[in-house]
């Protein structure tokens, strides 16, 4: 009807008197024709328009346009680039990509069976008999042909369109689609990149993967004006570059915890940032358990493990970080584990050789590559995570506490609790970590230690001597240690549970055990000599004593008055008398039993402590302490049975009493 038309307004424009209504006629006609064009537009880009109703509108835009089946086939290729373009960039519809991918597909296969072919035919057809003996034409009713046909001239009556419909040879046809296909797949590949990178779901982009590509092999036959294994390559290449950017984007972001950590490092109160409750504290008992039991155990096991609040944050976001990288490894074995039998059938032998090895580059290439990647991304993040933390381990250092090594010990517990599958193998720098054990040590033994000596410190000077009463045995040996040994460890213990009984790991305990021997085999080394001064001491306390004694008081008195002259002969006598006896005296009031009893029980207590800071069963070896037990040995006049017995002794009371100190064991 728009050709008739057109032909009408072509005529009245001839006359010598045109209508006044021409210009008219032609604003509508030109009105129609865009009108026209637009539906033809949108049967091309139509997904669901049938075979036989595309080559009606490439032929309406033929006549429309007056267009030869090359023209045609050029504009077709146009609208459906257009159409892909916009599927790929609406974001709305999660499938948009998707059904980009079926039309770029749908194009191939109707280009090749359409032209030039079939649409010549029908083009042919069109100049069989002129247009209005057209049955389609001639059964319009609103143009009533019986009544105004007689109105027309011969030369419309007979119009038969004049197209050009063998001008496409197969050939041409080819070369065309080939030009198309490439263009629209690179157009189609910018959209899926756009498309992916909107996606930070793993699952969708793994599922949307799975999907373009068994569509892709599912019909790759269909697509013979393309290679197919560079649009492989170019799917491939598209969904794992995304992938590969969300596991660097993820994997980084290990960073967030580290900063978490610093930030709060920076911003540390003493005594107030590191409390947390006891697993023991009357607490414990009010606990609401009313959210169920699960929310129970993880309060229990928070207090547990000695995670307050300011632990738990950094706990918190290690683990969302952590199990962003265990979605990563799911999807990494997905994909593995994918099959592509059913889309890889009836594969023929002159197909290139990638093709025949789809299964390889799916399942096994692809996750390899990702896998690579995955690892390599950890190692760095990782690398940088020890660094920041060893320069934190050593601004811990200068501290007069350990609660900021403490903190940092509970957040290396939970990393290494908690690595990635992929990882565990992954060497881990504990240098780090055992400076912090070393400096929690140091200050939990500080204390104890301290007061230990200051007490052995005191004993000479009480002049107390060890209680014999308790030993047994022929000869009599010590059979318990002596108190400041025990109220050592006491302390020792009070001392560790401050802390928190979560950070004595066996490394910890080991790092304790080696820096407690070297502080007592340093302060016990310079015992003999403290002895020596304090008998000494002990000794001019006595004779001051003894000259108080007699020269204050009544006796003071007596002296006066029966002081002899020094012509008295008697009177030397007298003196050398009193000096005698007075040596005496002080001979039977010296501390004898500093010397031989003292050491004896020292020895014990040297046993008792080695076999309490023994690193492992049967280890009573000491660091430093040796020297001192070898020395006690030579020194007292003890027998070698007597000596294997008191180290018999020592460490079968370690055993029955070491269930007291069971951190410490």
């Amino acid at each position: 009807m728009l050709v008739i038309s057109r032909l009408l307004h072509k005529k009245l424009s001839q006359l010598s008197k045109p209508p006044p209504f021409l210009e008219t006629l032609r604003n509508r006609l030109g009105a129609l024709r865009r009108r026209t064009l637009n539906r033809i537009d949108i049967e091309f880009q139509n997904f669901n328009t049938s075979g036989e109703a595309l080559v009606e509108a490439m032929c309406a835009f033929s006549l429309a346009t007056s267009s030869s089946p090359t023209a045609v086939l050029r504009h077709f290729h146009h609208v459906r680039l257009e159409a892909i373009s916009e599927l790929g960039q609406f974001s709305g519809d999660p499938e948009g990509i998707f059904k980009a991918l079926r039309l770029f597909l749908k194009t191939l296969r109707e280009t090749q069976a359409m032209f030039p072919v079939q649409l010549a035919r029908a083009l042919e057809r069109l100049k069989i008999s002129p247009l209005l003996k057209s049955p389609d034409v001639s059964s319009l009713r609103e143009i009533s042909l019986d009544i105004h046909g007689k109105w027309l001239g011969d030369d419309i009556n007979s119009f038969v369109p004049y197209i050009r419909h063998d001008d496409l040879q197969r050939a041409e046809a080819g070369r065309l689609l080939k030009q198309w296909a490439k263009q629209a797949f690179f157009s189609f590949l910018e959209q899926l990149q756009g498309r992916t990178e909107s996606l930070v779901d793993v699952k969708e982009i793994v599922h949307l993967r799975q999907a373009m590509l068994e569509f892709w092999l599912s019909n790759r036959h269909h697509a013979i004006a393309v290679d197919t294994s560079e649009v492989l390559d170019g799917l491939r290449n598209a969904f794992n570059g995304r992938l590969i950017q969300l596991i660097r984007e993820n994997v980084v972001e290990l960073r967030r915890v580290r900063s978490l950590i610093e930030n709060i490092l920076n911003e540390w109160q003493v005594d107030r940032s590191n409390i947390h409750p006891s697993m023991w504290d009357v607490s414990t008992i009010s606990i609401d358990a009313i959210s169920g039991g699960q929310a129970l155990k993880e309060t229990l096991a928070s207090r547990f493990y000695g995670k307050n609040q300011t632990t738990a944050t950094v706990s918190e976001r290690y683990k969302t970080w952590v199990n962003k990288v265990e979605e990563m490894e799911q999807m990494i074995k997905r994909l593995r584990e994918s099959k592509w039998t059913n889309n890889l059938d009836n594969i023929d032998d002159d197909e290139d050789e990638i093709l025949e090895d789809k299964e390889v580059l799916l399942s096994q290439d692809d996750p390899h590559l990702l896998q690579a990647e995955l690892q390599h991304s950890l190692q760095t993040a990782f690398e940088d995570f020890q660094k920041k933390m060893s320069a934190m381990t050593e601004a811990t250092e200068s501290d007069s506490t350990a609660q900021k090594a403490e903190f940092l010990l509970r957040i290396w517990r939970d990393v290494r609790q908690r690595l990635p599958y992929v990882y565990k193998d992954s060497p881990i720098r504990f240098d780090t970590i055992q400076r912090l054990q070393t400096k929690v040590a140091e200050q939990a033994i500080a204390a104890p230690v301290s007061r230990c000596e200051k007490r052995i410190r005191k004993i000479p000077r009480l002049g107390k001597k060890p209680p014999r009463l308790l030993w047994e045995g022929d000869p009599a040996l010590p059979v318990l240690p002596s108190p400041w040994a025990f109220q050592l460890l006491h302390d020792l213990i009070a001392s560790m549970n401050v802390r928190g009984s979560d950070i004595w790991s066996a490394e910890a305990i080991l790092i304790l055990k080696y820096l407690l021997r070297k502080k007592l085999a340093i302060f016990l080394g310079e015992v003999p000599e403290l002895r020596q001064e304090a008998q000494i001491n002990r000794c001019e306390e006595i004779d001051n004593s003894r000259r108080e004694n007699v020269t204050e008081g009544p006796n003071r008195e007596i002296a006066d008055i029966e002081r002899p002259t020094s012509d008295e002969s008697d009177g030397k006598s007298l003196g050398d008398g009193n000096e005698d006896a007075h040596n005496t005296e002080m001979e039977k009031s010296l501390p004898e039993f500093f010397v031989e009893e003292e050491r004896i029980q020292r020895l014990f207590d040297i046993f008792y402590l080695q076999n309490a800071t023994a690193t492992r069963k049967g280890d009573s070896k000491g660091w430093g302490m040796t020297e001192i037990q070898n020395s006690l040995k030579e020194s007292t006049q003890l027998s070698s049975e007597s000596i294997k017995s008191i180290q018999m002794v020592a460490e079968e009371y370690w055993k029955r009493t070491s269930l007291l100190f069971a951190l410490f064991a």
